[in-house]
């Protein structure tokens, strides 16, 4: 047995401890009798704290915390959807794809997509499907099977594919290549975008050339005077930035000419609208116009006005109207005081029916008949002599009209009046 007080071992019929004295009761080896569990000391360092480790009880998960959670999971499912979607929409293989199919299926809105089209009053997609519909049935394409392989001249900046499309009711094997270029934006924010190219497809700066009183429409579409780019005498010249290679139809119209309607391609070549047929009621007010300027000019020649005096007469962009009518006035007046006193118009007779407008200009021609009588001088040199009455005869006048300001006026002249004194 153990003392109780210093521990020491002792005998069991021990009454007092060997070590202390300590007295040992019955009760006291009871005690020191029961099976006391075994422990390791540790080492003590004073002043040091004794932890007891105690088991901390989990609180379950907040609402928020469960939210916020799921949104974080529901965002990356949502992240990667949109890359493989994204990858899988852009992939270039897939544009050549949609473009066979495009045409396979006549889905015109499809195969516009597939290239990068510049944005223009003519590049819509209703003058795409306009153009590329008239092209399909030209050619008559109607795909039964094709296939795609990308080839070995694809780079970073290009992807090259070889296209083998079978046709309906043919063995025949038809093998296109299909080139997309690398664009500068991205598609949706991460991916590189590739179009087909359309160098063959958009036509560039496209001329177009008419009548300056005239307004053009293209595929029933005004062309706005933003692309006028010049305007001479009586013609004007559009400059379109971007138009579709195929074929458009136009129509021109103005107040004074007949509607002319027409189809031009553009990768053809330029729009040149510089002859368009008058209308009877103008033709018929320029004829009456004509005849009064005649008589009006006849009259000045004979009267001697200089051009200073008559060229109120003329549209301010007259061509050589002084040169014709000094020469006028010359016949009227020859050397010594010789020259016309008498001359009267009789009549007049339209000589052409081609009275057309001309590079903005409608020129009409008449024969004349006319009376004159004149001064004149003898072989001699003697004195001037009247010829007596007023003799016949006949020639020619043409002279064009302009509108300046909404009024035609005589832009030039010419004449074939024979007097002989």
């Amino acid at each position: 047995m153990f003392c109780e007080k210093c521990g020491a071992p002792n005998a069991d019929d021990a009454k007092f401890c060997e070590k202390c004295g300590n007295p040992i009761t019955a009760e006291t080896v009871a005690v020191q009798e029961e099976p006391k569990p075994e422990f390791k000391a540790e080492p003590y360092t004073a002043g040091e704290a004794v932890f007891t480790p105690q088991t901390e009880e989990k609180k379950p998960m907040s609402l928020k915390n469960k939210i916020i959670l799921i949104a974080v999971a529901a965002v990356l499912v949502l992240c990667t959807a949109f890359y493989f979607v994204g990858k899988t929409v852009t992939d270039p293989k897939k544009v050549v794809e949609k473009f066979i199919e495009g045409i396979a299926e006549e889905n015109y809105e499809q195969i516009y997509d597939c290239f990068e089209i510049p944005e223009g009053q003519f590049t819509t997609r209703e003058m795409f499907a306009y153009v590329i519909e008239q092209e399909m049935d030209e050619e008559g394409i109607d795909i039964d099977d094709y296939s795609i392989r990308e080839t070995k001249e694809s780079s970073r900046l290009q992807k090259v594919y070889e296209v083998e499309m079978k046709e309906k009711g043919s063995s025949y094997i038809d093998t296109e290549e299909i080139t997309l270029t690398k664009q500068k934006g991205k598609s949706w924010l991460f991916f590189d975008t590739y179009k087909l190219e359309n160098d063959e497809l958009v036509e560039k700066d496209v001329d177009i050339y008419l009548p300056a009183v005239a307004t053009l429409k293209i595929n029933g579409v005004t062309v706005d005077d933003k692309y006028k780019v010049a305007e001479g005498v009586g013609e004007k010249q559009y400059t379109i930035d971007y138009m579709f290679g195929g074929g458009y139809t136009y129509s021109i119209e103005s107040p004074y000419t007949e509607t002319e309607d027409g189809e031009f391609t553009p990768a053809s070549g330029d729009l040149h609208c510089r002859y368009l047929e008058m209308k009877d009621e103008t033709v018929s007010v320029l004829r009456t116009s004509a005849e009064q300027f005649l008589n009006n000019i006849c009259a000045a020649a004979k009267d001697g006005k200089t051009w200073d005096e008559v060229k109120g007469y003329f549209a301010d962009n007259s061509s050589d109207a002084k040169y014709q009518y000094e020469e006028l006035r010359n016949r009227f007046h020859g050397e010594n005081g010789t020259g016309i006193t008498t001359f009267i118009i009789t009549g007049t007779e339209k000589q052409s029916s081609d009275e057309d407008y001309e590079y903005g200009e409608c020129e009409l021609e008449f024969r004349v008949n006319y009376k004159y009588a004149y001064l004149y001088q003898t072989h001699t040199g003697g004195p001037l002599e009247p010829s007596g009455d007023a003799v016949e005869s006949n020639g020619w006048f043409e002279v064009a009209f302009m509108l300046e300001n909404d009024t035609w006026k005589p832009c030039r002249f010419d004449f074939g009046l024979g007097f002989d004194f």
